[in-house]
């Protein structure tokens, strides 16, 4: 396990929201979502999502 000390600023926000998205699906057997709308989590263009 990362130790939160060992995390540079640059890469908290990351390691953040993958620990949110953890909590979030920790009892799911499955998650739909398409390409487009996780982009548009991400912030990303369309191109870069599909």
């Amino acid at each position: 396990m990362t130790n939160e000390r060992d995390i540079s600023p640059d890469n908290y926000a990351n390691w953040f929201a993958l620990y949110q998205l953890c909590k979030h699906i920790e009892h799911r057997q499955t998650i739909n979502i398409n390409s487009v709308e996780f982009g548009k989590l991400l912030n990303l263009s369309q191109q870069m999502a599909s």
